[in-house]
């Protein structure tokens, strides 16, 4: 099992968009990855870190070894808020984990998906769970997101409503403030969505979320129970109904291509 968190982040972030890419990959290095960040590759599969940034989706990309040496060289690339970016943390041919950053423009709508994959090993920690959502918090405390999550293997870009309501996710990205794209373990739901479910207090008083956590530029962290396998169907039932509100309508489906993607098998839009 990993354990996955992704971002999405719009036009409506609060600060450059740059600027959140390099706090993302330079928070992810120093909470998960410092060990390793100097490591060099060797002929007997020793630990070795390497990254790469593509300025735009065509053209020729920035390659770096030992992250933690050349972060400098590799956070200057982040600043003009590139096409693609990648960090990878590897053993022989294991991955330890990857931070990684897709920017994607629908209909002149511009989007930055922001992912970080880790073991999860430790996913029945209380304390190591807690560091995970700390992580998150400061990486996005000055955006305002449009979207995010944490959770354990599903597939990269797709929320698990993305999957059972078969929404492409051209539209889902373009409505992500009018609807929630999913709910996780941890969701990260953006202001104009927190407004609507009445606020950061109305969420706490549900007694859906182990924690809701307010992000400083706007938007919250919500977090269902304390460990990753505390997600029950039955937190995950109350969650469901404490953001249905916010949900787009539609009765939801199992993708068997997905079959790790957990939801509950209703339709938000008749809780309404």
């Amino acid at each position: 099992m990993d354990v996955y968190m992704e971002v999405t982040f719009d036009q409506l972030a609060r600060v450059g968009q740059g600027e959140v890419l390099a706090r993302w990959f330079r928070e992810a290095q120093t909470r998960f990855f410092s060990v390793i960040a100097d490591s060099e590759t060797t002929d007997k599969g020793e630990i070795f870190s390497r990254a790469s940034v593509a300025a735009d989706m065509d053209g020729p990309s920035l390659r770096v070894g030992q992250v933690g040496k050349n972060w400098k060289k590799f956070e200057v690339q982040l600043t003009p808020f590139p096409w693609w970016a990648d960090l990878d943390y590897v053993t022989g041919d294991v991955t330890l984990g990857w931070a990684r950053s897709v920017q994607s423009t629908y209909e002149g709508y511009c989007n930055a998906v922001v992912g970080l994959l880790l073991g999860a090993e430790k996913r029945a920690n209380g304390t190591y769970c807690a560091t995970l959502v700390e992580f998150l918090r400061v990486a996005l405390d000055e955006v305002n997101p449009a979207f995010g999550r944490i959770e354990q293997d599903l597939s990269f870009e797709r929320a698990n409503l993305d999957i059972a309501l078969h929404r492409r996710l051209r539209r889902s990205l373009r409505e992500s403030r009018d609807h929630l794209r999913g709910y996780a373990w941890v969701t990260v739901c953006p202001q104009e969505l927190i407004e609507r479910l009445g606020g950061c207090e109305a969420l706490v008083a549900s007694n859906a979320f182990y924690r809701v956590i307010s992000l400083l530029a706007g938007g919250a962290l919500l977090q269902a129970s304390e460990t990753l396998p505390g997600y029950s169907d039955e937190v995950m039932q109350k969650v469901f109904e404490a953001l249905a509100p916010v949900l787009p309508a539609g009765a939801p489906q199992p993708d068997p291509a997905h079959p790790h993607a957990r939801f509950v098998a209703q339709d938000a839009g008749l809780l309404r």
